[in-house]
């Protein structure tokens, strides 16, 4: 079957059930495609539903993408289910943020990181701008808040700098596991990485746990 072809519902859907199916198979387009290369058909085939239902739930195709980013960023700001900030000390942070690199799944994403959606889907568009520089800002605050709470001497401006270093330490591992998915990096031993990756977090932060 052709991937763009809608595909229509077998059965009688909910709104609820219907939305998610459609923002599941818009996360998975958007982060191995980009959003240029990926069709509202082909997300309504990977969702068994009319491609008139993105409209209804959605408005659009930006109206998808932003609500797929919007949702991806809850990932990065260690909120509890009510998306209230969690108190969390500096190490709760990188364990957290070294899960997300030892996951060898993400099979919600189709096999990315959820890092890749964003980078893969930088342009112009100014709502998913927005977003991105959201969910960075995000990720680079709950780092920064955990600094301070550990170390009340730290000042808001030192905590900001070494959060946006150990940030992109981050992505871009994300990176090169991408590019060389068969060389040393992306094929680490779990422990190893993340030994290795806490010294270097260490010296960034001045961090010691």
């Amino acid at each position: 079957m052709d991937a763009d072809a809608a595909v229509p519902a077998s059965r009688p859907r909910d709104a609820t059930r219907t939305r998610a199916d459609l923002l599941r198979a818009a996360r998975r387009r958007f982060t191995l495609m980009g959003y240029e290369r990926t069709t509202m058909r082909a997300i309504a085939a990977d969702a068994h539903v009319n491609v008139a239902l993105i409209n209804r739930y959605f408005g659009s195709k930006d109206g998808l993408f932003a609500a797929v980013l919007d949702e991806s960023n809850s990932l990065f700001d260690g909120s509890d289910e009510d998306g209230r900030p969690v108190e969390e000390s500096a190490s709760e942070v990188f364990a957290s943020m070294l899960a997300g690199l030892n996951e060898r799944d993400w099979s919600e994403y189709g096999g990315e990181h959820p890092i890749m959606l964003m980078l893969r889907n930088a342009g112009p568009d100014p709502v998913a701008e927005r977003l991105r520089r959201e969910g960075l800002l995000t990720a680079v605050g709950r780092l920064s808040r955990a600094l301070r709470a550990d170390r009340s001497e730290t000042s808001e401006g030192e905590a900001d700098l070494s959060s946006e270093l150990v940030l992109s330490l981050f992505i871009g591992v994300v990176i090169l596991r991408h590019l060389l998915p068969d060389e040393t990096l992306a094929t680490a031993n779990e422990h190893l990485l993340n030994e290795e990756m806490l010294r270097i977090v260490r010296s960034i932060s001045r961090f010691d746990d």
